[in-house]
């Protein structure tokens, strides 16, 4: 067997033109999924 562990991730930016302009803060997402044997 190859791999005993996998994580997969995703991520993401909630991005705005007028939030970008203001200098706030990017909201951020991230969703993790772990496959184990």
């Amino acid at each position: 067997q190859k791999y005993k562990n996998i994580l997969l991730m995703a991520t993401g930016a909630l991005m705005s033109p007028i939030t970008c302009q203001q200098g706030e803060s990017i909201p951020a997402i991230a969703h993790a999924v772990v496959v184990s044997s």
